[in-house]
C-alpha cells in the first residue's frame, strides 16, 4: 500500500447543531472544558455501543480515534458498506494519514457532510473537529431531527403522560421526562406515579429500564440530572427511543417482530415494517418489507439468544422482501 499523504476536505449546508459543535461555543452556563466532557463521555458510550459488534473499544475519544482505524469500523458498521484499503495497525504519521483520508472519501460516498474536516484535523486530534465529525455521524444514522422536531417528538410521546417537555436540556433534570419516554416506547415499563422526587435516581431509573426496552444508555444520569447537561448529547440519547417508535406513542417500534419466542430486530436501517405470516407446525416465519433503499442490519433471536453469530447486513437497491423461518 502506498503511504501518501493527501487531505481531504469538503463543506456542508448550515446547521446549528454542527457549527455549534465546530466553533466549540459551550451552552449558557458552561465551560468549554465542562461542555467537552460531557459531549466526550457520551460520545465515547455511543460509538462502543456500536464498535461492541466488533469487538472493538475506545477510552478516550480525541487521541484514540488519531489514526483513524476506529473511525472506519464505525461507519463500516453504521452504514453497512466496506471502506477502501487502509492500514489495519499504524506505525508512523503518513499511514494515519492515509487511513483517514479513507475515512473522508467513506463518508464523501455515504453524503456525510462535514464543516471543514480534514485528514489533518482528526491526525492533529483537533478536539472540534473530532467531536463535529461524530456529531455529524449521529445526525446522518442516528439523530435525524434538529432540536425543534425533537421536541415535539418528545411532547406528542408524552402528551398522555402529562410531562411537559420544552426544551433539550433542564427539562430532563428530575428524570420524569426520561422516564416518560420509556413508558410511552413500551409502556408497563414504568410506573410514573411512583417516582420520587430525586431526579438522579430518576433518571438511574430511566437509563436503566431503557436498556431493557432497547434505548442505550450511551449517557450518564449524572449528566442527566446536570442543570448545565449538554443538549446534544440528550439528542443522542433521545436518538435511541426516536428508532423505536419514529411515528408515535401509538405506533409498534419500527422494524421489530415477534412470535412464540422468534425475534426479529431491523437494528440500524431505513423504516421497515416487520409482520408475522402465518406458518405450519414447528415453523415460526417472520417478514420484513423495507420501505427505503440502504444496508438494513438485523439482528435473530430466539427466546432472547442470538440465532446468528453477528448482525446480518444486507445491501438492498429496491424493496425487497426478507423471510426467515424458525424451524
Amino acid at each position: 500500500m502506498a503511504e501518501t499523504q493527501t487531505v481531504s476536505t469538503w463543506e456542508r449546508e448550515d446547521d446549528d447543531d454542527v457549527n455549534r459543535m465546530h466553533s466549540g461555543v459551550a451552552q449558557k452556563g458552561q465551560s468549554n472544558q465542562e461542555w467537552e466532557e460531557m459531549q466526550s463521555r457520551t460520545f465515547v458510550k455511543w460509538i462502543n455501543h456500536h464498535l461492541a459488534e466488533r469487538e472493538m473499544s475506545i477510552e478516550n475519544l480525541i487521541p484514540d480515534l488519531c489514526d483513524g482505524i476506529k473511525l472506519i469500523n464505525l461507519v463500516e458498521i453504521l452504514s453497512g458498506n466496506k471502506a477502501g484499503r487502509y492500514f489495519k495497525k499504524c506505525m508512523s504519521r503518513i499511514q494515519n494519514f492515509n487511513n483517514c483520508d479513507v475515512l473522508l472519501k467513506l463518508l464523501k460516498k455515504e453524503e456525510v457532510k462535514l464543516v471543514n474536516v480534514g485528514a489533518n484535523d482528526i491526525v492533529d486530534a483537533t478536539t472540534t473537529s473530532i467531536m463535529g465529525l461524530i456529531w455529524s455521524l449521529i445526525s446522518k444514522y442516528a439523530a435525524r431531527l434538529n432540536r425543534v422536531d425533537m421536541i415535539a417528538w418528545i411532547q406528542n410521546m408524552t402528551a398522555n403522560a402529562g410531562v411537559p417537555c420544552h426544551n433539550l436540556t433542564m427539562a430532563f433534570n428530575d428524570g420524569r421526562l426520561a422516564c416518560a419516554i420509556v413508558e410511552s416506547v413500551k409502556p408497563g415499563t414504568i410506573d410514573l406515579d411512583s417516582l420520587s422526587d430525586n431526579g438522579l435516581e430518576n433518571n438511574k431509573l430511566a437509563l436503566a429500564k431503557g436498556e431493557e426496552v432497547g434505548i442505550p444508555a450511551i449517557i450518564s444520569p449524572e449528566d442527566l440530572s446536570n442543570p448545565n447537561v449538554d443538549e446534544l448529547s440528550v439528542m443522542t440519547y433521545v436518538a435511541g427511543a426516536y428508532t423505536l417508535k419514529p411515528a408515535g406513542p401509538d405506533a409498534p417500534p419500527r422494524g421489530q417482530a415477534y412470535t412464540d419466542g422468534l425475534y426479529v430486530e431491523v437494528v440500524s436501517a431505513p423504516r421497515s415494517k416487520v409482520d408475522y405470516l402465518e406458518a405450519d407446525g414447528n415453523e415460526r416465519t417472520l417478514q420484513y418489507t423495507p420501505e427505503l433503499e440502504g444496508a438494513f442490519k438485523l439482528e435473530i433471536r430466539w427466546k432472547g439468544q442470538m440465532i446468528t453469530a453477528q448482525p446480518i447486513v444486507i445491501q438492498t437497491d429496491s424493496k425487497p422482501k426478507a423471510r426467515h423461518t424458525m424451524l
